[in-house]
């Protein structure tokens, strides 16, 4: 089964996403400044617009016909 983690992120710190590196499908979307990709995850640069359910929402209507199985929404900061 594919599986997916999407991650809205605006200026948060996302280092927590290193601990789970081997899940291999990440993909980010950035909101916030310039996202150094040093982990290759996938980085999408999004228009600063409403808040995570406008990105999550995004990627379900760009990605509709293709959508994983499993999509597992977060946001940057999950503390």
């Amino acid at each position: 089964m594919k599986s997916r983690i999407i991650v809205s992120r605006f200026d948060e710190d996302i280092n927590w996403l290193k601990r789970i590196k081997d899940f291999k499908n990440i993909l980010i979307y950035n909101k916030g400044n310039y996202l150094i990709n040093k982990d290759d995850f996938k980085i999408i640069n999004l228009e600063n617009v409403g808040r995570e359910s406008h990105t999550w929402l995004y990627h379900i209507v760009n990605n509709y016909n293709n959508l994983y199985e499993i999509n597992i929404f977060l946001q940057g900061r999950i503390d």
